[in-house]
C-alpha cells in the first residue's frame, strides 16, 4: 500500500518569524521528496536495492519499471509492466 502524504492544512504555519520553514513543514517536505525517488539500474531491484514505500526503479536494460510496496530493506519491489 502506498503511503498517503497529505498537504499541510489551511491554518498550518509554514514559516517562522525569520521566514525559515518550521520543523513540521521540513518533515513534510522530506516525506514528499522521499516518495518521489526514482532509481535506475540494469537488473531487477528485488533483493538488491534498498528503498522506501513509493520509490520507483527503472531497469534500463529491459525497460521494466518497479515500485517499492513495502518499507525498508531490499525486498518488496513490484514490477509495473
Amino acid at each position: 500500500m502506498m503511503p498517503i502524504i497529505s498537504p499541510p492544512g489551511r491554518n498550518y504555519t509554514l514559516l517562522d518569524k525569520f521566514l525559515k520553514p518550521v520543523q513540521r513543514f521540513n518533515s513534510w517536505l522530506q516525506l514528499v521528496s522521499e516518495g518521489a525517488q526514482t532509481l535506475e539500474g540494469t537488473a531487477t531491484p528485488e533483493a538488491a536495492v534498498d528503498g522506501k514505500i513509493g520509490w520507483k526503479f527503472v531497469d534500463t536494460s529491459a525497460q521494466k519499471y518497479y515500485i517499492k510496496m513495502s518499507d525498508g530493506g531490499n525486498t518488496g519491489w513490484v514490477i509495473m509492466n
